[in-house]
């Protein structure tokens, strides 16, 4: 099932537009950083996914530390997915992380909020999106590598001028931009400096750096394109740019 979670990692990201929940748990209320969104770039956070039936399909809520803590890892690897899935009543439940943000800042509007905080064991977490599965998804837990998921999300992504962007290019030229990092496969933004060499890609695809010189501003307005790579990396499709 973790690999569920890392596809709709990025699905499943902050200022997603929210509809209810049917998670049960600790309904929390507590402060969430109004600036954390203002300076993001490797800053760790968690995910947990709930995943339950909805009319003839499921769905997945996402729920995310951002803007709360940084996941503390005591606290994290103290959290039991399977107990947690008896206690909510979910058809599954699914840790992801820890990760850490790729971008600078982020800008949600249109009515992308959060939603409403809930406690995983001793982790306060908020729901950032609600996101459709297949049937065959949350039997197999297979989700592969390099494949796109559309998530609803109205947002703008911000990587600062002078600070290195990193991208998947498919073999048709699509291009898409870093946005969170697995930190279980590089644990440091060093790590990242030699992304290019340890993944495995599938035939026409490539891996680049770069650094802009100004701003690189990725808008998303209903909805978004994402995938990952064989490192649980995640990007979001970038149709403005070209390779």
């Amino acid at each position: 099932m973790r690999r569920i979670a890392v596809a709709v990692l990025g699905v499943g990201l902050l200022l997603s537009a929210c509809s209810p929940t049917t998670t049960r748990g600790n309904v929390q209320n507590a402060p969430v950083n109004p600036n954390a969104g203002l300076d993001m770039r490797d800053h760790r956070y968690c995910e947990i996914l709930t995943v339950y039936r909805n009319g003839f399909g499921v769905q997945a809520e996402v729920f995310n530390t951002f803007g709360l803590n940084e996941c503390p890892d005591s606290e994290w690897n103290s959290i039991n997915a399977d107990q947690l899935k008896r206690q909510t009543g979910a058809l599954a439940v699914v840790k992801n992380g820890p990760r850490a943000w790729a971008m600078d800042e982020v800008q949600g509007r249109d009515g992308s909020v959060a939603g409403k905080q809930v406690t995983f064991g001793a982790i306060t977490m908020i729901q950032r999106a609600t996101v459709p599965l297949s049937l065959s998804q949350v039997k197999s837990g297979i989700v592969t590598p390099y494949a796109e998921q559309l998530v609803n999300r109205s947002s703008t992504y911000i990587y600062r001028g002078g600070k290195p962007v990193r991208e998947l290019i498919s073999p048709e030229g699509k291009v898409y931009v870093m946005q969170t990092y697995d930190l279980t496969t590089s644990p440091t933004a060093a790590a990242l400096e030699n992304l290019g060499t340890r993944l495995k890609l599938p035939a026409g695809w490539q891996y680049r750096e770069f650094t802009p010189q100004t701003d690189l501003r990725l808008d998303v307005n209903g909805q978004a394109t994402v995938t990952r790579d064989d490192l649980q990396n995640t990007y979001q499709y970038a149709p403005t740019l070209v390779n």
